[in-house]
């Protein structure tokens, strides 16, 4: 070992020598047993004159970089791990034993998919071209870290189908699993008056032999139509018959007006009331429901009566009475309050409505059962309402009270004799 392998870090190594070997072959055995070791751990073996094998199982198909021998018999493969630096050899490799010199061309085999050639140089050169054709991509350079990759690029079509009359079906999305289908709609199939239809109702064939009918014979009228026919041409007229009574006009049906013609059919009709939505109508004792062309829908007895007749009993020496009511629809509100007191009492009573004060009417002087007339200022709505009695000077225990109150309107007149 010379200094500048020393420091390299290298051993000497004892190169082979090329020798040619003559091999004795053994002795010829009559049916010798043997056995031999076959690659991924398979076996083949003779016994008692019988060859026998047991295949291996061999790994995936690939490129790898190491091979696992054991007792002299390939049993398994491995990729080789990349090295990140490989180190310059210490020394030149060794020519081969084929007697090839450095620097000679080595012959490529002749095994079908060898890629291996050489450039202008004569060096050694292996390359592989990949072109992609029309809806193929192709990426990579065919390491083992970026290796090439071939993909297809699908468009998928988007297809869109309707039915332009119901004489057609069409079903289905289209796709492989659910095709879109068009049929047919189902007709009438057989002859008719030398008229041949096949099974969707299509006209096949006519017979015009003079066994079989022309055309039409004649029309007889019905009710409401007109029909003549022209034998000479052989044309029907059919039409409408002339009503006994003729009400062509506009008329109001509801809440539409309707316009008929001089056969009285209907040419038009127009909305011509519109209440804008159904709503109850207080009449009475009586609630009406119309819809919103004023046709009454419902006509049902109102839970509240139209006046309200309240009583307070006796036993209590009140200043305040009150009572509610509850009104069913708008309207303005007049009573009479009957009770026992001194004019005084009278004098100095109020009556409310709503925190509303109403006008009093004395309906006399006595001071034995006293009437009080009032009206209430304004319109009360629908909903509910309080009637507040306040007397400044207290009820007598003894005394009781009625109040009558009415929904109401002023008179259109008055007269006195």
């Amino acid at each position: 070992m010379n200094k500048e392998d020393a420091l390299l870090g290298c051993a000497p190594r004892f190169l082979p020598v090329c020798e040619p070997e003559e091999l004795t072959p053994p002795a010829q055995e009559s049916c010798p047993s043997w056995e031999l070791c076959l690659p991924w751990g398979g076996k083949l073996w003779s016994t008692d004159g019988c060859v026998r094998l047991a295949p291996g199982k061999p790994p995936k198909d690939g490129v790898y970089g190491k091979v696992i021998i054991a007792n002299g018999c390939l049993v398994g493969v491995a990729e080789e791990n990349i090295p990140q630096f490989i180190a310059a050899p210490c020394a030149p490799s060794p020519s081969p034993c084929s007697g090839a010199v450095e620097g000679q061309q080595l012959d490529p085999s002749v095994t079908p998919g060898n890629l291996y050639t050489t450039d202008a140089a004569g060096r050694p050169l292996v390359l592989c071209r990949i072109e992609a054709g029309d809806n193929v991509i192709v990426s990579g350079d065919g390491t083992l870290t970026n290796p090439y990759v071939i993909s297809a690029r699908i468009e998928t079509q988007v297809m869109y189908a309707r039915s332009s009359n119901e004489a057609i079906a069409v079903t289905g999305s289209g796709g492989r699993e659910d095709p879109i289908v068009i049929t047919h709609k189902s007709g009438h199939q057989g002859t008719v008056n030398g008229l041949t239809f096949d099974a969707q109702g299509h006209l096949v064939d006519v017979d015009t032999s003079a066994a079989s009918p022309t055309g039409v014979q004649g029309i007889i009228p019905g009710d409401g139509i007109d029909a003549t026919f022209d034998h000479a041409s052989g044309i029907a007229t059919v039409s409408l018959s002339d009503p006994p009574t003729s009400r062509a006009g506009t008329y109001q049906l509801g809440g539409y007006d309707i316009d008929l013609d001089a056969k009285n059919r209907i040419t038009r009709i127009d909305k011509s009331i519109d209440l804008g939505g159904s709503q109850q109508i207080a009449a009475g004792t009586s609630a009406i429901t119309v819809n919103e062309q004023g046709s009454i829908e419902s006509i049902e007895t109102a839970p509240l009566a139209t006046g309200f007749n309240i009583r307070w009993q006796e036993g209590r020496a009140a200043t305040r009475r009150t009572a509610t009511f509850t009104m069913r629809y708008d309207a303005p509100l007049a009573g009479v309050l009957y009770t026992t007191g001194t004019t005084t009492f009278f004098q100095r009573l109020l009556i409310f409505i709503d925190d509303v004060p109403c006008q009093l009417t004395p309906l006399g002087i006595a001071t034995a059962s006293y009437g009080v007339a009032f009206t209430g200022l304004g319109i009360f709505g629908v909903g509910e309402h309080t009637l507040d009695i306040r007397a400044q000077e207290a009820w007598v225990a003894t005394a009781a009270a009625q109040a009558i109150l009415w929904p109401c309107t002023l008179a259109d007149s008055t007269s006195e004799e």
